[in-house]
């Protein structure tokens, strides 16, 4: 059991008593499966931290760390600078994303020219593609989501994603969109891939780990936990278990892809 009750001043969120302590985790729901993994594997250890996990999107989860309303904030997507000063992002996973159409939809390859026809607004059917007179129809994520920042980056060249797209708080609700929604093209972490929608290679190069590990498959982001520069014991011992390699299997396990080690990045 962990015996330690924090002196005032010494961390934000973490309270004291009968209850025991409680440590507040906000952000990407991308890493939202991976944080409550970590919480399961602390709590055993722990049994008198209380883990709440909860999602909103990665710059919620900046926001909500820099305000001083959670411990961590989860992100997929780096803070422009200066943005949140005095928060250092702490590498806990390689995520993965694929693009995913409605199956119907005829298409088992794009090119990033495409995706971003596609996901520009430029292309408004999928005939050009694929042959098919099926309205093309965007699926993805708010402006908060690292996720939609990642697709912008490493696929779009920058651009922007179409603002009259269909557009859904998490990727479990990307998923279920998409699968339900005839022309529908979405994107979300390998690791929620299931039959339900058809995962699209890119470039003629589908996912796999070590076509990220080669350099061959470009759509993919760092997963972080963001914290205060000088984090608790708490949030110390939750980032020790997260990043250790005692927890990769069960990383691997959800779909993530372990981070380069030593990485450390800040965020102001």
């Amino acid at each position: 059991m962990l015996t330690l009750c924090l002196m005032p001043g010494m961390f934000f969120f973490t309270a004291c008593g009968p209850s025991g302590l409680r440590l507040a985790i906000s952000g990407s729901t991308a890493l939202m499966p991976l944080a409550r993994a970590a919480a399961a594997s602390f709590g055993r250890v722990h049994p008198d931290v209380s883990v709440q996990v909860t999602g909103g999107g990665s710059f919620v989860g900046l926001y909500q760390v820099w305000s001083k309303a959670v411990d961590i904030g989860m992100a997929d997507a780096v803070p422009p600078p200066g943005k949140y000063p005095g928060l250092v992002g702490w590498p806990v996973a390689v995520i993965p994303y694929c693009l995913v159409v409605n199956p119907d939809v005829a298409v088992a390859s794009l090119t990033r020219w495409q995706v971003a026809e596609i996901f520009s607004g430029r292309v408004r059917d999928w005939r050009s593609i694929s042959g098919q007179g099926l309205p093309v129809v965007v699926v993805g994520r708010a402006s908060s989501s690292g996720s939609r920042l990642v697709l912008e980056e490493r696929l779009l060249n920058g651009g922007k994603v179409v603002p009259r797209g269909v557009t859904l708080p998490s990727s479990g609700a990307v998923r279920a969109a998409v699968a339900a929604t005839p022309g529908a093209i979405g994107y979300l972490e390998a690791g929620r891939l299931n039959s339900t929608v058809r995962a699209v290679a890119l470039g003629g190069v589908p996912f796999s780990a070590s076509a990220v590990g080669d350099g061959k498959y470009a759509f993919w982001g760092m997963g972080r936990f963001y914290t205060l520069r000088s984090p608790g014991p708490v949030v110390r011992a939750f980032l020790a278990l997260i990043r250790g390699r005692d927890f990769r299997p069960e990383l691997r396990r959800l779909g993530y892809l372990p981070p380069v080690d030593g990485e450390e990045s800040g965020a102001g």
